[in-house]
C-alpha cells in the first residue's frame, strides 16, 4: 500500500488524480493527514510518500521526521519519499540557491528587513502558497509599511519571507512559470503558465504537459489573496 501524506487542506489535489487515474491505483494509494498520523500512534507499513512538507510549522516538521525515523527502524527496506528532515524548507532552499549562485536573487526573514540591499522586493508567507501578500516595494521606508499592514492583517512576522525581485519578463512583457515533479531520476513536465502579470493573478494562459510532443491549452482566472 502507498500512503500520500498531507496536511487536510492540501489533499485535493491527490484526491482529483485518483479520479482521473481510475480505481485501479485507487486500491493502491490512500491518503493520510499529518493529524491522523500523531491520533494514530501506530503506522501501517508501506510506502509513504510525504507532502507539502515546506508547509509544516518546525514542530510539525519534527512529528513527521519521527515518524519516519520510527517506521525506518521497523522496516529498513521500507521506501520513504521526501523524508522531512532532508527537504529545504522555502528559505534554506532559496538561501542555499543564492549562496551557491543558482539564483541571482536574495531571501531574506522578515524580521532581517533591515539586511535589504536590493530592490524592488516581495513580501510572501513562509509555509503556505499563497503567492505575493503585497505590490512590488521599492524602498526600505515600503517594505517597512508592507510588514506592519501584513502583520496588522494577522500575519506573525516570523511566517513572512522578503523575496528580491526577479525580472523575468520576455521582450513582448509576458512571464513564464514552468512547473515539474521529480520522481527518483525522472523529471516530469507538468505545467506552463503565460502571464503579463508577474504574480499569478487576472486571467493566465496555461498549458498543460501530458506527454513529449503533446500539450493542452486552457485559460483561466487566477485569484490573487486579499491585499
Amino acid at each position: 500500500m502507498i500512503f500520500f501524506v498531507a496536511p487536510a487542506d492540501d489533499l485535493e489535489g491527490i484526491a482529483e488524480y485518483l479520479q482521473q487515474a481510475g480505481p485501479a491505483l485507487g486500491r493502491r494509494l490512500t491518503t493520510v493527514t499529518y493529524g491522523e498520523i500523531v491520533a494514530r500512534r501506530r503506522l501501517s507499513l508501506g510506502t509513504y510518500i510525504f507532502a507539502a512538507i515546506d508547509e509544516l510549522t518546525p514542530t510539525e516538521r519534527k512529528i513527521a521526521t519521527h515518524c519516519c525515523e520510527t517506521l525506518r527502524q521497523a522496516s529498513p527496506d521500507l521506501r520513504l519519499i521526501n523524508h522531512p528532515a532532508e527537504v529545504l524548507p522555502r528559505y534554506d532552499l532559496l538561501r542555499t540557491c543564492f549562496d551557491r549562485q543558482r539564483n541571482v536573487y536574495c531571501v531574506h526573514r522578515a524580521a532581517e528587513f533591515y539586511r535589504c540591499r536590493r530592490f524592488p522586493v516581495f513580501v510572501r508567507p513562509a509555509h503556505e502558497h499563497l503567492g505575493s501578500l503585497t505590490p512590488l516595494l521599492h524602498s526600505r521606508g515600503e517594505l517597512v509599511r508592507a510588514l506592519v499592514a501584513t502583520v496588522v492583517r494577522g500575519y506573525r512576522l516570523r511566517d513572512l519571507l522578503i523575496i528580491e525581485f526577479c525580472d523575468t519578463a520576455d521582450s513582448s512583457g509576458i512571464y513564464r512559470m514552468y512547473s515539474a515533479a521529480i520522481v527518483g531520476d525522472r523529471i516530469i513536465p507538468k505545467t506552463l503558465i503565460h502571464n503579463r502579470n508577474w504574480s499569478p493573478s487576472g486571467r493566465a494562459v496555461y498549458w498543460t504537459l501530458t506527454r513529449p510532443g503533446n500539450k493542452r491549452s486552457t485559460s483561466r482566472a487566477i485569484l490573487t489573496p486579499p491585499g
